[in-house]
């Protein structure tokens, strides 16, 4: 049996970053996501952090 591999970059990245209104940035980054980053990884992130904003109004 195979090893769980680990995550490309774009998925980790995914799992770290936070989208609450005008603040999407990427946790120990201090550059902001892209807005074309957030939109693709918006609903991806709404359904890992049940606490986030988007995830309580699409509840």
């Amino acid at each position: 049996m195979a090893a769980n591999p680990v995550p490309p970059a774009p998925v980790r990245s995914m799992l770290r970053a936070t989208l609450t209104g005008a603040n999407r940035r990427i946790i120990g980054s201090d550059s902001p996501m892209d807005d074309a980053t957030a939109r693709a990884f918006k609903p991806r992130i709404a359904l890992l952090d049940p606490d986030n904003q988007i995830a309580a109004m699409k509840a």
